[in-house]
């Protein structure tokens, strides 16, 4: 497998996860970390963008999912999102965290976090 990987992070994305009713109903600002394992040999040997992922593209689907989830767990959240990325068949892996600041918890300042990886085998055909 190529050692090749292309990164997005902090990519900010709103959302309605959490298992109280309040985070699923007001939303809240969600922050990702994707890291890719892409070959980018023919991208950079041509120069050409079809031959690697869009990470720009990417971004603004992985926006969109986030922003249309309604889900109690960030962990279903997380294998939703790899799923979808996983569609793009240049993505070999993905190893993705998604960080949840300021915890609907009394005096508590911290954030949760989930991190995940997933290549295609840990999906069946019909839904990578």
């Amino acid at each position: 497998m190529t050692q090749d990987r292309i990164y997005i992070k902090r990519l900010p994305c709103w959302g309605y996860v959490g298992a109280l009713a309040p985070e699923r109903e007001l939303g809240r600002v969600f922050y990702l970390d994707l890291e890719l394992w892409v070959d980018t040999k023919q991208a950079a040997q041509h120069d050409d963008l079809s031959k690697t992922v869009d990470y720009g593209k990417l971004a603004v689907e992985v926006q969109k999912q986030v922003r249309e989830s309604y889900f109690f767990l960030l962990e279903t959240l997380a294998d939703r999102l790899a799923q979808l990325i996983l569609r793009d068949p240049l993505v070999l892996k993905v190893r993705l965290s998604i960080t949840k600041p300021q915890l609907p918890i009394a005096d508590c300042y911290g954030e949760a976090c989930i991190e995940i990886l997933r290549t295609r085998e840990d999906y069946p055909k019909d839904t990578a």
